[in-house]
């Protein structure tokens, strides 16, 4: 029996480190979806992830002839943007779709589509998906961003009110990593001030080391997700 994981944006950052953690396992076997594969990883699999209709079949594809052979089923929705920033009256719109469609409209649809494979799948059942402390507080440039996650929070919440009346629920969480060491952290710390007022913040955390690794993080995201807590708090934080 397996433990199954599909994991978005497993290319880089946390969902990378997350991937490579849970595969150090042989009891495991993770999925990896990502826009790119630059390391040729076998269990990576390009996809567009703004296009719903295909995360949602190659999600299915892989998912729905190892059901039999699984013990339980992990979905952790981690792909996202922080683009568009800019305060609001300086926000590019020609990226505003996308960050709609990455940072809400793909956690929606794979999580739906999780939900009805697993209906009847007797082992346990998680969906963990990464979220922000901008989704629970207002910063300035960060309109998008910050709407974005709050989306996120409030779904999760939605879910697992559905799920409560279930003999065997998916047990949910939306949890914010902290403040991690990635690219996107590159990309807040290229704005100016003008689109972003609070990237002196971010810059002195780089300077100052108070930048989590990746696989610090990914690490106490896989104990949250094996712990008691998993499913308890619809909303909630990897530092509390």
């Amino acid at each position: 029996m397996k433990a199954l994981y599909i994991i978005t944006g497993a290319s880089k950052g946390i969902g990378e480190a997350l991937a490579n953690q849970l595969e150090q396992d042989s009891n495991n076997e993770v999925l990896r979806l990502a826009r790119t594969n630059p390391n040729a990883l076998p269990n990576l699999i390009t996809v567009d992830l703004t296009d719903e209709t295909a995360s949602v079949k190659v999600m299915t594809d892989w998912l729905k002839p190892r059901l039999e052979i699984a013990k339980s089923v992990t979905l952790i929705n981690n792909a996202g943007t922080v683009e568009p920033m800019g305060i609001v009256g300086k926000i590019n719109a020609s990226q505003l779709l996308q960050a709609l469609m990455l940072n809400v409209g793909v956690v929606i649809a794979l999580t739906s589509a999780f939900v009805t494979l697993t209906d009847n799948f007797d082992g346990q059942k998680f969906v963990m998906n990464i979220s922000s402390g901008a989704g629970r507080n207002a910063y300035e440039g960060w309109g998008v961003y910050c709407a974005t996650k709050a989306a996120v929070d409030r779904f999760t919440e939605v879910l697992m009110k559905e799920q409560s009346i279930k003999a065997n629920p998916v047990k949910v969480t939306s949890i914010a990593p902290g403040i991690i060491d990635t690219g996107m952290q590159s990309i807040i710390r290229s704005h100016s001030e003008e689109y972003f007022p609070n990237v002196d913040r971010f810059i002195d955390y780089k300077n100052t080391g108070k930048l989590s690794s990746p696989e610090a993080t990914a690490a106490a995201l896989i104990n949250y997700l094996h712990s008691e807590k998993m499913g308890t708090f619809a909303i909630t934080d990897i530092r509390d």
